[in-house]
């Protein structure tokens, strides 16, 4: 055990080292006693590690617990902030045994980080070359230990790795007496190939897997070209295969932190899977669309490298013909929950062909926007007639109740995994005030001393003092409120690493505007550290000149990307979210301001988090609200990500915040996912108790619009779980089975389940009319409910040509007539009227017109804005609130119904028109345009220069495999003739684009 003393003294290192990492100076350094017996220190940390490394072949948790400490107290002595205040200390070699205890205490990303600050010739001789070599995962040729461990990846041969350590133990006999650096180097070789032994991939796959049906050579391989390389498997996943995922049918759910490899999980799990089942397809259930396109981009391209295609959907509401097409061919298919309802309308069977259903980010299953079809497409895979040789795997780290989830899923007690393992570690900070004015940092506050220590005048006076060039006076710049304490915080933690300031909210004082309004001040102000400095300057001036061209000069993002900083929120396009994503990514960036939707799904280097505030102000109620704490437990889940970061950290800046706060450190239960449906359920039940009410159509149609559409989504939901071919007498007991298999069924009361039956059941009444005209089929196929249904049928007038002849999806008389269908209707209305109130607006058709064409016509926003008066801030909020759900939304629910019943006259609609909603979806105005789109082109500028030029060049396909195979042919012409016209960014995209559709596996 760890004496009191040296785990006094780790700890004060760790406080130390926190001072001098953060550049802080350390006033009072006497009280850091191991300082003055450094030598004395690293004597006995050396002494302990060899002790525990002698003693134990097998590690204990406790041994791993002290190694990982001790590795701590070692590596202040090699790392650059610390190295200079010891003498005498070999800085390679010592951090080559901090690497070696990172590793052998599990923390091997962590290793694979140190270890890579020293390069191989640091060292003197062949087996300090072997154990970096082994740490780092790079296998280093001449040396013969390494090709031991190199043969063995390849072959999975145990008797290599065997052979190895009995090679290491002769050394270790010969080198016991005479030569004591080289037995200890020897001695922490053998330590690792003995813990490699017991922990690496070959024998984790050939122990918890069928080895007859899978082969996992391909699997291994591509593993050995991932950064970092995959050699082994962390705890997290290895309790996953020893709980029998591979080898079970059973579904499973996973609990486990971000970083713990979850997504590495998926892909063995859909190789598996393929391998055994061949002809089968995967369903990857991905409700953000930010992760479904991080997905694409890097979990299709290694699916591909295992010869397994896969496809990506996610934005807009009907599903291409390509889409269509891709979806019947490919092995696994990447879709937010919305998407693959709406792929019903054009694949009846869609539900058939998919046996293994992945669903990722599951706790959105309770989520206001999200959860009902999220749960009623699980319903609908769990019917009766579909639930024989499907098997769900369920995906959440924050939820408490997941045994529940996984039950109704069809699971039981042995297929729940959980882990609490994170390959990096989590401090807190709370900020505090000093007695002399300055800010303290509290770190990890509900630990005792020494663990709890503070970094003095982590903020002080000084830092806020300025030369104000008009009087040529010293001024002290406003400090004390909560907005500029977040951004003075943000910016004195750059020179750690990158930093991801937080607000819940996009606008306002203390949303993400205004917190980039005050960093632009104090970056302009005060002496504290620029993010300039710490940015990619190259990338800082690509990104601007990309800014400037869509959002224009004077936009926030513009101004601020000008300083080093970036902003990132929901009414930001989905592209632009990407470049900053891609940004952060790639550290070119190290200050970002942002919401949650940074934290959906996709992961980021992030180091610092800085929490601004945890509320959230309800224009509905009038009032702030905390947000949940299971998203405020996935935020600060995404400080320090494995192989970038050793240790992440959380500061928080609110005293009111930092008592919320407390629940989430303290690792409280959060909220229990119950799921949207059964909320609904429950406070109609109640409802219809206290006023001794029956529940019927009359009273459900009578209530209030945002009521009503809640029961449009009950009757989407339902009309999707029923098939085309229902009969009214199979209607009423189809609707009872399915609601049985219900999440909110499962969970319900017998009153509740009441409840969901007689509001399910009277909706089935309402519908079975349809049924029995055979219009449901209508209805199905547009992905509509019975209200719009009837709205639209009593409004269209099919016999106006306008519906075959519109050729041009830039027609004023085509979107004049679209848009006074959709003002029409209640739905629409409704949603308008909301957004003007919330944003004291007047939006009016016309305005909605000029917006919609001119989009269309390639303008970009900044454009838009000098011609129609709104702000762009505000355009982007009409783009993102209205017309890129609501007008995209409901026109194609219009146009399909238009369609089907143009079909039922012998009319067939204009192509044109159908495909109206894509085009507004991404600003195009061709069927060409939206073809590269489908091949993987998602840059609207590049998309759009590039058309041009495949039409300048009389470049004609006929499919887009021809499509493809032109670009490929041209792309050195395309990449000289084009590179002029593009911003820098939008060309890398181009670039990127024709790469990407080059991917055979991906469609």
């Amino acid at each position: 055990m760890i004496n009191e003393t040296l785990r006094l003294w780790i700890a004060q290192s760790e406080s130390w080292h926190s001072f001098l990492d953060f550049k802080l100076p350390v006033e009072n350094k006497a009280n850091y006693t191991f300082l003055k017996r450094s030598e004395d220190f690293y004597i006995t940390l050396f002494g302990k590690m060899m002790e525990i490394i002698e003693e134990e072949e097998d590690l204990s948790k406790e041994s791993k617990l002290e190694l990982l400490a001790i590795a701590k107290g070692l590596e202040i002595y090699s790392l650059k902030e610390t190295a200079d205040e010891f003498r005498g200390i070999n800085l390679a070699k010592n951090m080559l045994y901090v690497s070696s205890l990172y590793y052998l205490a599990d923390y091997t990303a962590s290793a694979y980080i140190l270890s890579r600050l020293f390069s191989f010739d640091r060292y003197d001789n062949e087996i300090e070359v072997f154990v970096s070599s082994f740490l780092q995962r790079e296998l280093v040729e001449g040396n013969q230990y390494v090709t031991y461990i190199a043969r063995y990846l390849k072959e999975g041969n145990q008797n290599l790795l065997l052979e190895l350590k009995e090679i290491f133990e002769r050394k270790l006999e010969i080198y016991l007496n005479n030569d004591p650096d080289l037995y200890i180097t020897y001695k922490i070789a053998t330590a690792l190939l003995s813990h490699f032994i017991k922990n690496n991939i070959w024998k984790d796959l050939k122990e918890n897997t069928d080895s007859i049906s899978t082969n996992f050579y391909k699997f291994v391989e591509m593993g050995l070209t991932k950064k970092p390389p995959v050699w082994n498997l962390f705890p997290s996943q290895r309790k996953a295969l020893k709980q029998g995922i591979l080898v079970s049918n059973k579904g499973f759910s996973l609990q486990m932190p971000t970083s713990a490899g979850k997504t590495a999980i998926c892909e063995l799990l859909i190789y598996d899977h393929l391998q055994k089942n061949k002809g089968s397809k995967v369903l990857f259930l991905a409700p953000f669309r930010a992760l479904a396109s991080e997905l694409k981009n890097g979990f299709s391209k290694r699916l591909s490298d295992l010869n397994i295609t896969s496809k990506s959907i996610y934005g807009g509401n009907i599903p291409t013909e390509a889409e269509k097409e891709a979806i019947q061919n490919v092995d696994v298919l990447i879709a937010t929950p919305e998407k693959f309802i709406a792929i019903e309308s054009i694949l009846p069977d869609v539900y058939d062909m998919f046996s293994l259903i992945i669903c990722d980010e599951g706790h959105l299953i309770d989520d206001t926007n999200r959860g009902l079809s999220y749960e009623l497409l699980l319903s609908k895979f769990k019917s009766d007639n579909l639930a024989e040789n499907k098997r769900f795997i369920f995906l959440s780290a924050i939820i408490p109740n997941i045994e529940e989830i996984n039950e109704w899923l069809g699971g039981d007690s042995e297929t729940v995994i959980k882990s609490n393992y994170r390959p990096t570690q989590l401090d807190y900070a709370f900020l505090k005030s000093m007695s002399n004015g300055n800010f303290l940092l509290d770190i990890n506050p509900l630990e005792s001393y020494p663990y709890n220590y503070q970094l003095y005048n982590f903020l002080t006076t000084n830092d806020f003092k300025y030369l104000n060039p008009d009087t040529r006076r010293i001024n002290t710049y406003p400090h004390t409120s909560k907005k500029s304490k977040s951004v003075a915080t943000s910016l004195k933690s750059l020179v750690t690493g990158t930093v991801a300031l937080f607000s819940p909210q996009k606008k306002g004082d203390s949303g993400v505007q205004g917190l980039a309004e005050e960093a632009i001040k104090q970056i302009s102000t005060l002496n504290l550290p620029r993010p300039l400095d710490y940015a990619n300057a190259e990338r800082i001036s690509k990104l601007s000149e990309h800014f400037n061209r869509i959002f224009g000069k004077d936009y926030i993002l513009s101004k601020l990307v000008r300083y080093g900083v970036v902003c990132h929120h929901g009414d930001l396009p989905q592209d632009i979210r990407e470049i900053i994503e891609d940004a952060i990514r790639n550290s070119d960036v190290r200050l970002v301001i942002c919401t949650n939707t940074l934290a959906e799904g996709v992961n980021l280097p992030i180091k610092v988090i800085v929490i601004h505030s945890t509320k959230r102000y309800n224009p509905k109620r009038q009032r702030w609200q905390t947000i949940k704490y299971r998203d405020l437990k996935n935020l600060v889940g995404r400080a320090g990500r494995a192989g970038k970061e050793t240790k992440g950290l959380v500061i928080v800046i609110d005293s009111s915040d930092q008592q919320v706060m407390e629940r989430v450190i303290q690792n409280e239960e959060s909220e229990i996912a119950r799921g949207y449906l059964y909320r609904v359920i429950k406070v109609i039940t109640r409802f219809i108790e206290d006023n001794r009410l029956v529940i019927d159509n009359d009273f459900l149609e009578q209530q209030s619009e945002p009521f009503l559409n809640l029961l449009d989504s009950i009757d989407i939901s339902l009309i999707n779980l029923l098939t085309e071919e229902i009969g009214v007498e199979d209607l009423e007991n189809q609707i009872k089975l399915l609601i049985q298999k219900t999440f909110a069924y499962y969970q319900a009361s017998d009153k509740e389940k009441a409840t969901l039956q007689d509001l399910f059941l009277q909706r089935g009444k309402k519908l079975s009319t349809y049924v029995a005209s055979n219009e449901f089929k209508i209805i199905k196929r547009s992905n509509s409910d019975i209200r719009l249904y009837e709205n639209v049928s009593n409004i269209l007038d099919l016999q106006s040509d306008i519906w075959i002849t519109t050729d041009d999806p830039l027609s004023e008389q085509w979107i004049n007539h679209i848009l006074d269908i959709l003002l029409q209707l209640p739905q629409v209305k409704y949603k308008i009227e909301e957004f003007n109130d919330m944003n004291s607006l007047v939006l009016e058709k016309q305005q909605i017109k000029k917006i919609i064409s001119l989009w269309l016509n390639g303008k970009w926003y900044n454009e838009i804005s000098l011609e129609t008066g709104f702000e762009v801030d505000t355009l982007l909020n009409i783009f993102s609130s209205l017309i890129n759900s609501q007008i995209q939304m409901y026109s194609s629910k219009v146009i399909r119904i238009a369609s089907n019943l143009l079909e039922d006259i012998g009319k067939e609609i204009s192509k044109v028109i159908l495909d109206w909603p894509h085009y507004v979806n991404y600003g195009l105005k061709n069927r060409g345009e939206l073809d590269l789109v489908e091949i993987g082109f998602v840059d609207r500028d590049a998309i759009i220069a590039l058309y041009r030029w495949l039409k300048g060049n009389g470049m004609e396909y006929q499919t887009l495999k021809e499509l493809r195979n032109i670009i490929s042919q041209n792309r050195e012409r395309i990449y000289s003739e084009l590179k002029s016209h593009l911003t820098a960014i939008s060309y890398e995209r181009l670039l990127e684009g024709i790469k990407f559709c080059q991917h055979k596996n991906i469609l």
